[in-house]
C-alpha cells in the first residue's frame, strides 16, 4: 500500500489503516505553518513498527536545534519516540520503532516558506510468535525480536523485518538491469580469455611440430 500525503493540503488529522505494510510519503508544495498529525492503525489488530525508508529535511542544514521544522513519532502513551523537541538532523533516524497498534506521526514547521521536506515512512504489521515459539501458519519468521510478518510481505522490496530477512531469505536471484549487465560482461571477458588461451596454445603447438634437431 502506498500513501502520499501533502502537508497543508487537507491531509492533516487523517487516519491511515495499515493492511500488511504502508509506505507513507510526507511532502509539501504549500506555504503555511503549524503541526500536521497522522494517526496510524493496524487493520488486523497487530502491532505496528515504523522505519524511515527515505528522509530529507532541508532546514537541518541551516538551523539546529529544531527551530524551523521537525518530525515526531510515537504512540498515545509515548509521544516523543524521536526525542523531546522532535527530530530534524540531516541524516535519517535508524532502526524500527514499535508503535503497538496505534501510532502517531507528526510534521511541524514554524516557517511560512516552503521548506520542501521529503520523508517516506514504512509502517508494517508484525505479530508475536505463539506460546510454542513459532509463527502461525501463513506468516514469516523474522528471527528477530520474536516477531513474524505476513508471508505476502516477503520479497516486496521493503524491509518489514528489522533485520531485513524478509528481503533475502527465499527471494532467489532477481534479474535486474545491473545484474544482466554484469552477467553479460562476465561472459564477454570469459570468451576473450578462452580465445587468447587458444591462440597461445596453438602457436606453441606449431613451434613444437616445426622443431628439428641437427647433429
Amino acid at each position: 500500500m502506498y500513501f502520499i500525503l501533502d502537508y497543508m493540503n487537507g491531509n492533516c488529522g487523517k487516519s491511515i489503516f495499515v493492511n500488511g505494510d504502508a509506505l507513507i510519503k510526507i511532502y509539501t508544495n504549500s506555504y503555511g505553518y503549524g503541526a500536521c498529525t497522522i494517526n496510524l492503525y493496524s487493520v488486523h489488530g497487530a502491532n505496528l513498527v515504523a522505519s524511515f525508508y527515505s528522509y530529507y529535511m532541508p532546514s537541518s542544514y541551516y538551523v539546529y536545534p529544531c527551530q524551523s521544522e521537525f518530525i515526531q513519532l510515537g504512540t498515545p502513551g509515548n509521544i516523543n519516540m524521536l526525542g523531546n523537541g522532535g527530530y530534524c538532523r540531516s541524516y535519517k533516524p535508524v532502526g524500527q520503532y514499535a508503535l503497538q497498534n496505534n501510532g502517531i506521526f507528526t510534521y511541524y514547521t514554524s516557517s511560512t516558506f516552503n521548506l520542501a521536506p521529503s520523508i517516506q515512512l514504512l509502517v508494517s504489521e508484525v505479530y508475536l510468535k505463539n506460546t510454542t515459539g513459532y509463527c502461525q501458519y501463513g506468516r514469516f519468521d523474522c528471527l528477530s525480536q520474536d516477531t513474524c510478518i505476513d508471508e505476502s510481505l516477503t520479497c516486496n522490496g521493503y524491509n518489514d523485518c528489522s533485520n531485513g530477512r524478509d528481503e533475502y531469505e527465499g527471494c532467489g536471484f532477481t534479474f535486474t538491469v545491473g545484474a544482466i549487465g554484469g552477467l553479460a560482461a562476465g561472459v564477454f571477458f570469459f570468451f576473450v580469455f578462452v580465445v587468447i588461451l587458444s591462440v597461445v596454445c596453438y602457436r606453441r603447438r606449431r613451434v613444437r611440430i616445426g622443431y628439428v634437431q641437427y647433429n
